[in-house]
């Protein structure tokens, strides 16, 4: 999947962004009372042992997000409608599969075979 080289730059700035706040946060929590005045060099000290921490932390959540964003976008509700109809669609049909294949129908059996092949490869067609 290739990305917008804006995209990429957004997301870049944006996960900055996020790891610039989170170190601010950070140090606020650690050092309290003497955020405002504990010099420069020692905040950076005291983040040189957490930076990891803090970048991992940044990246999980961009990625939570993006993925609750997937998940609720009008196309991937879209296919799950279309998953629930196929799934009935299946059951039905393989009722009705046992059903004249009972009654030895074989001319219904080879036509709703076909009809069962066509609802398990929609998915396939409808993915592209």
């Amino acid at each position: 999947m290739l990305l917008d080289k804006n995209l990429v730059t957004q997301m870049s700035q944006l996960r900055d962004t996020l790891i610039k706040a989170q170190k601010e946060q950070t140090l606020k929590e650690l050092l309290q009372e003497k955020y405002d005045e504990t010099p420069v060099e020692q905040k950076e000290h005291f983040l040189s042992f957490l930076d990891d921490t803090i970048e991992r932390d940044v990246d999980k959540m961009i990625r939570e997000e993006i993925h609750t964003y997937n998940e609720n976008t009008p196309a991937k509700k879209k296919n799950k409608k279309l998953t629930i109809f196929l799934i009935i669609a299946n059951v039905i049909l393989t009722i009705l599969i046992g059903f004249t294949v009972n009654e030895k129908e074989w001319g219904y059996v080879s036509a709703l075979g076909v009809l069962m092949a066509l609802v398990l490869i929609l998915p396939l067609i409808l993915e592209d």
